[in-house]
C-alpha cells in the first residue's frame, strides 16, 4: 500500500499555490502545454498569463483565420514580454502550414526586450519557426508586401504559410495609417496576424486608424488607469482598478467580459524581473 500511495504521489501535480506577486513566464504553465502538445486545440492558440482564478488556469486565445484575429497590448516595457510567451507558446503547436514570424524589432534602448529577443529567436528558430527581423528603413515595403499579399488571394481554411507580425512600437511612421488597417482587416484570413504592443491607448487608436481597432478582437490592458482602460476596451462600465503584476484580457470574439489575469513578464530560461 505504502508502495501504491507513492507512485501514486510521484505521477500526481503539485496542488496550485496562489502567488500574485510573482513574476511569472510560460515555463509555470508546464500543465498546460503538456496537455496541449498531447490533445492540440482545433487551432494554434497563445498562452498569455494564469487567470486570477483558484487553480491557475491559463488565459489562451486561439489565433485561427477569422476576421479580426489580431492582438493589441497596451502598456508598460515588459508588456513585450508577455508577447514573446505567448510566441514561444504558438511556436510549440502545430499549424498545418509553413510558420514565419516577421519582427519590427526597432526597440535599442529597452533592457527588458534586450534580456530577451535572442533567447526568443533562438527558441522559435530551433522549432523550425523562419524568423525575419524587420530594420525601420525596410519595414514600409515589408508590411506593404504583406498587406498586398492578403489582397491578392482568396482566404482559405488552412493558409500554406502562417505568419506572426511582432511590433513593439514600431508602428509610428513605417506604414502609412491607410495601409496599416488593410493589413489588419485582410490579415487574419490568409494566415497573418498582429501581435503588437503599444505603451498609449491613444498611440493605438491613432495608428490603426478610424475603425482598426475593430480588427483587434484580443486586447489586454496593463498598467493603464481605470478611464483609459475603460476607452481601450471600449468597456465604459468595466469595473477595473490597476496594480501591479495584473492584466486585464479580453477577447471579444469569445468572452463575455474582460478577464483578470498575472501576465508572462518573464522569459523563459531568464532570472530578470521588471516592474511595470
Amino acid at each position: 500500500m505504502r508502495h501504491t500511495w507513492w507512485a501514486a504521489a510521484n505521477s500526481t501535480p503539485a496542488p496550485y499555490v496562489f502567488n500574485g506577486e510573482r513574476a511569472l513566464c510560460l515555463d509555470d504553465s508546464k500543465l498546460a502545454i503538456d496537455k496541449l502538445m498531447r490533445h492540440p486545440a482545433d487551432s494554434p492558440v497563445a498562452f498569455f498569463g494564469q487567470r486570477i482564478e483558484v487553480d491557475g488556469t491559463v488565459l489562451d486565445v486561439a489565433m485561427n483565420n477569422d476576421i479580426g484575429r489580431n492582438v493589441a497590448i497596451v502598456g508598460p516595457a515588459n508588456a513585450s514580454i508577455t508577447l514573446a510567451n505567448a510566441l514561444k507558446s504558438l511556436s510549440l503547436q502545430p499549424h498545418g502550414s509553413e510558420v514565419e514570424v516577421i519582427v519590427l524589432d526597432f526597440l535599442r534602448v529597452n533592457k527588458q526586450w534586450e534580456a530577451t529577443r535572442e533567447r526568443l529567436y533562438s527558441d522559435l528558430t530551433q522549432s523550425g519557426i523562419s524568423v525575419r527581423l524587420i530594420e525601420p528603413e525596410e519595414a514600409n515595403t515589408a508590411l506593404t508586401e504583406l498587406a498586398e499579399r492578403a489582397e491578392a488571394s482568396q482566404p482559405r481554411s488552412t493558409p500554406l504559410r502562417t505568419t506572426y507580425v511582432l511590433g513593439a512600437r514600431a508602428w509610428s511612421g513605417c506604414m502609412t495609417r491607410f495601409r496599416l488597417p488593410d493589413l489588419c482587416r485582410n490579415g487574419p484570413g490568409h494566415g497573418i496576424h498582429i501581435l503588437g504592443w503599444w505603451m498609449k491607448a491613444d498611440a493605438f487608436n491613432e495608428q490603426v486608424g478610424y475603425g482598426g481597432s475593430a480588427y483587434f478582437d484580443v486586447k489586454a490592458a496593463y498598467g493603464l488607469d481605470t478611464q483609459t482602460t475603460r476607452r481601450f476596451l471600449d468597456e465604459p462600465l468595466l469595473d477595473w482598478r490597476p496594480r501591479a503584476n495584473r492584466m486585464i484580457v479580453w477577447d471579444s470574439a469569445v468572452m463575455p467580459a474582460p478577464v483578470r489575469v498575472i501576465p508572462y513578464t518573464r522569459y523563459p530560461g531568464t532570472t530578470e524581473e521588471f516592474d511595470n
